[in-house]
């Protein structure tokens, strides 16, 4: 019985005698992906380092996937200051002194002379 197959190789070059020698394309194919090392007929160890696409839009996605998350983070110290900002604010506008945390009727007139170092001339 004869069974007829239609193989595809690529050719490859041995990086360190030269030998020319084919392997099929799946299997080309499946060694750029995984990185594993395959031998030249005279035994000669090689594999691809290069990244393949795949790998490259992983990289990239994890890249701008933390690029996402730091801008979400500085977003929301942002608004924690703010926050912070806005009852300080809400604070002295009740009379309350930001330097040492007493309520006055005339707050200005405190601040001018017990914290002038504070007051903006």
């Amino acid at each position: 019985m004869t069974v007829f197959t239609d193989v595809k190789f690529e050719v490859q070059s041995c990086i360190t005698c030269g030998v020319k020698f084919a392997i099929p394309v799946e299997l080309d194919l499946r060694l750029r992906q995984n990185h594993n090392s395959f031998y030249c007929p005279n035994g000669h160890s090689q594999c691809y380092i290069g990244e393949t696409e795949a790998e490259k839009l992983r990289r990239e996605l994890k890249r701008k996937e933390q690029e996402v998350a730091d801008q979400v983070q500085a977003k929301l110290k942002a608004q924690a200051a703010l926050s912070v900002a806005e009852k300080k604010l809400n604070r002295v506008s009740k009379g309350v002194c930001p330097c040492c945390n007493r309520s006055f009727t005339d707050l200005q007139k405190h601040m001018k002379t017990k914290h002038p170092e504070k007051v903006k001339k």
